[in-house]
């Protein structure tokens, strides 16, 4: 598991940030944010919650 961030000043108030992750954790993070959506989403013809 892999954590890491860096904020890099621009102006006084411009910032960016960047942000460094396993690719798993994201990848979890996605899945689960698809099968909450999927349960709400309708699509014609497919049964509500199986899209």
């Amino acid at each position: 598991m892999l954590h890491s961030f860096f904020c890099h000043s621009l102006k006084v108030l411009v910032r960016i940030l960047t942000i460094e992750d396993s690719g798993e954790d994201i990848k979890n993070y996605v899945e689960d944010a698809i099968k909450e959506i999927s349960k709400n989403v309708s699509i014609k013809g497919f049964r509500k919650g199986h899209v």
